[in-house]
């Protein structure tokens, strides 16, 4: 029993260690110590095993105090790097980065709708991403980012992509021989601008792509449910007997707010097809009418969305992520000045700060997380 205790507390302090290392770009052993309560003998022996393991290095000497100066490490964030696939329903995007989310590239392929091909098409375009990228570490990890629903590592429901029950995991696993993690992108997205750009414990990020859905934060931590299926904030219904939805349903605020929607609208309001998304914003800066009413019923909706989360979760961060708003950040007032109601009278809604990489950066910070065995940290102290 004592060796095990003595095990068991090696570990949660070698992954104390490897936080603060996060946390700081460079950091005496002295000072770790001092940060997280360790004696000086427990941080030499675990950054020296460390060290053996390639995941530090030495990082110069401190120039401050007297007498001999204190050896900074940092973490070796070139020792391995991650691969992370967004997994859309017309395109894959591949980002490769490193340990801390940097030295990134991003790639992008087209995506395959025929279900034989599919698992083809993405061991390809992974292969060819792994060519072009040049670090010379180890691959660590491949994470993908579902729009849908994924438990146990398995996508469960993608409503408007041929994606579900394909086995992405062990097909990856058996190519590329490293370990595969699935996750909803909205839960990426969330983990990345929480890793990057907005380090609060408590956060809800709203993603509108073809689907609405929302990454939920407590205490730092990701929540996903009973059976993965929280976030899909898109199938609350807001339209009585409204709008037919794939889930099922009828009336789902994705029928109304999604990019997928608002696009079909001003198809259908110009008779037109054939035009795509950025004919849409083009029409909105012209101030078409037709394009400004769709652009308004979606600013509408967003905030009668918005409204239910501040007074659902009443999170300290509220991230709302759209193309339209990325595209034309103005508009993101429009939304605020239609939120009134006095609980939300301190308003905590902000446009996402890492916009289409969002869910990619977060992939990375999961990959990241799982390759140093910090499944149980609290994500909003880490610093990528």
């Amino acid at each position: 029993m004592q060796t095990g205790s003595n095990e068991l507390m090696r570990d949660i302090n070698t992954r104390l260690i490897l936080e603060t290392l996060i946390q700081n770009v460079s950091i005496s052993r002295a000072d770790i110590a001092k940060k997280l309560g360790l004696t000086r003998a427990t941080v030499s022996a675990i950054t020296e095993q460390l060290k053996q393991q390639d995941l530090i290095l030495e990082d110069g000497s401190s120039a401050s105090g007297q007498g001999r100066k204190a050896v900074l490490y940092r973490l070796h964030r070139e020792h391995a790097f991650h691969l992370c696939i967004n997994l859309s329903w017309d395109g894959l995007t591949i980002m490769c980065a490193d340990l801390l989310g940097q030295h990134r590239q991003v790639y992008e392929y087209p995506a395959a709708q025929d279900p034989g091909t599919i698992l083809d098409t993405v061991c390809d375009a992974v292969q060819d991403a792994l060519d072009r990228y040049d670090n010379r570490g180890i691959l660590a990890r491949i994470s993908i980012a579902v729009h849908g629903t994924v438990y146990r590592n398995q996508i469960t429901f993608c409503p408007y992509s041929p994606y579900e029950n394909i086995p992405f995991a062990d097909t990856l696993e058996a190519r590329f021989h490293v370990p595969v993690l699935l996750e909803n992108e909205a839960n990426l997205c969330a983990i990345g601008e929480q890793a990057c750009t907005f380090p609060a414990g408590s956060m809800i990020f709203v993603s509108v792509h073809s689907g609405i859905g929302i990454g939920i934060m407590f205490d730092g931590k990701l929540f996903h449910g009973f059976t993965g299926k929280a976030g899909e904030f898109g199938h609350t219904i807001v339209e009585r007997d409204g709008r037919p939805c794939p889930c099922g349903n009828h009336g789902c605020l994705e029928q109304y707010a999604s990019e997928q929607a608002v696009l079909k609208e001003y198809r259908d309001r110009q008779n037109s097809p054939g035009l795509g998304f950025q004919d849409f914003i083009s029409a909105c800066l012209a101030e078409d009418p037709a394009a400004m009413d769709i652009l308004n019923s979606f600013e509408s909706y967003m905030a009668i969305a918005i409204n239910n989360l501040l007074n659902t979760f009443n999170p300290e961060v509220l991230i709302l992520n759209s193309r339209i708003i990325n595209r034309m950040p103005w508009r993101l007032d429009h939304i605020r000045g239609r939120i009134t109601g006095r609980t939300c009278s301190q308003l905590p809604l902000f446009a996402s700060g890492l916009q289409e990489q969002a869910a990619l950066l977060g992939g990375i910070s999961l990959c990241t997380i799982d390759y140093l065995g910090l499944h149980s940290l609290d994500l909003s102290r880490y610093s990528l």
